[in-house]
């Protein structure tokens, strides 16, 4: 981008009066990665962070080709320039770029010390992803066993939706995982039995490497819910101790920064949505299986068990877009070519949804119908040339060959990330026209 582009850019962010102009403007900073908009996006930021647009400032200025960064982000948090509402994912941003401080240490201790009160959580706007923001700085800045107690207490809260209790499930096993495993056995039948934490818990011993997961795993076989202990009987019939040599000789993949980010893009798009009156929902619900992204192995067993998770992830959206008002007839012209077990599919329908509000989309969504067939086409692993030949298209037949599970995950993780950020970007016509609050 020219050096005259990139001023006529900064003028009109400056001069914008609405808030789909400042959003566009916005993403065309972000797109650009050019670090000469740090300070322009810091400026609007300070002018706009009690509005619904504060995020998307924080946001772009992560996008940008800026190794300064975290040192930013903490001049906000040390100076109290920050939305409390934003305060996570700066700490996200700033642990992404390896920068650790005092200020960011005590909002971490403050965060989750308050974690369980529900005034806290409603008036810093916490969720599952705010949960995850704020314990994956705690896990880098090498101080969450500190929190050891604390995320004891989260798990077996009465108080925390499944996917706050998931997330503090995963960041309790990266902390002394036999210590842990020791005192989830101690409390498997009168807190985890037949319960959604036993289901988060069978697909994070996936990844465990301590001594005693074995006596968790057995535990959870003989007297857990059929469909949990069903999932770890399928994952047993690899041989356990290739699997636990494999996981110990380090080969566990960590994808938990770009999870986050598809979390925070999901966010972002429900913000947009269920304040706009051809709306009025949020699309994408809460999902405590998007946690169980955050990790892989290069067993196939177990990808094929992730794919069937990210099957169901990317396909979920809210019930609300069946209420389209199309009928059959006219849906039909948006859905020609369509496979017929996909029309009843909610993505077929958000699609029918966004067509009849006039809303500008392809035929391949987004990206979404690919991704869609993509991982479709791993779970079949038919394994004849027409499947190879699909996958050698797709670019990920190397990877097959040769048992890269971890690399394809990260492609299917980052298709969908990239997706979502074109979602998103098409959005921008959905946020609130004027300035005012």
């Amino acid at each position: 981008m020219r050096s005259d582009e990139n001023s006529k850019l900064i003028s009109d962010l400056y001069g914008a009066e609405s808030r789909q102009e400042i959003s566009d403007i916005l993403e065309y900073m972000g797109e650009s990665g050019n670090s000469i908009f740090v300070y322009p996006i810091l400026d609007g930021y300070k002018k706009y962070k009690y509005s619904s647009l504060g995020y998307y400032f924080i946001w772009n200025l992560s996008r940008l080709d800026y190794p300064d960064l975290g040192e930013r982000l903490n001049e906000l948090l040390e100076s109290y320039e920050i939305q409390k509402e934003h305060i996570p994912m700066a700490l996200f941003f700033m642990s992404e770029r390896r920068f650790f401080s005092n200020i960011a240490n005590r909002m971490v201790v403050m965060h989750l010390e308050h974690y369980l009160d529900a005034e806290f959580r409603a008036d810093f706007g916490l969720n599952s992803l705010g949960l995850s923001c704020v314990l994956n700085y705690a896990y880098k800045a090498d101080i969450l066993a500190r929190f050891e107690k604390k995320l004891r207490e989260l798990i077996f809260s009465d108080v925390l939706d499944e996917g706050e209790k998931a997330v503090a499930m995963s960041y309790l096993l990266e902390s002394n995982q036999e210590k842990q495993i020791d005192f989830l056995i101690e409390n498997y039948f009168d807190k985890i039995q037949k319960t959604n934490l036993e289901k988060n818990l069978a697909r994070k011993l996936l990844f465990c490497k301590a001594d005693n997961v074995r006596e968790l795993r057995k535990i959870v076989i003989e007297n857990g819910d059929d469909a949990t202990a069903a999932f770890l009987s399928k994952q047993g019939a690899i041989s356990f101790k290739k699997r636990k040599k494999d996981i110990e000789g380090g080969i566990v993949y960590d994808c938990v920064d770009v999870v986050i980010k598809i979390s925070i893009i999901r966010e972002q798009i429900n913000k947009k949505t269920l304040f706009n009156e051809q709306f009025g929902f949020s699309i994408f619900p809460l999902n405590d299986l998007l946690v169980h992204q955050s990790q892989c192995v290069d067993d196939k067993s177990i990808f094929m068990s992730m794919c069937t998770d990210l099957l169901q992830i990317t396909r979920t959206v809210s019930f609300a877009v069946r209420k389209h008002g199309l009928n059959e007839k006219e849906a039909e012209k948006f859905l020609k070519g369509m496979p017929d077990d996909k029309k009843n599919l909610e993505l077929a329908h958000l699609f029918l949804y966004l067509n009849s509000k006039k809303v500008g989309v392809d035929y391949d969504f987004f990206g979404l119908r690919q991704l869609d067939r993509t991982i479709e086409l791993l779970l079949e692993d038919r394994g004849d040339q027409e499947f190879f030949g699909k996958l050698e298209n797709i670019g990920i037949l190397k990877m097959y060959y040769q048992g890269q599970w971890h690399k394809i995950h990260s492609y299917l993780l980052n298709s969908y990330l990239q997706s979502l950020e074109t979602m998103n970007k098409t959005f921008n016509q959905f946020v609130k026209q004027d300035l005012e609050d």
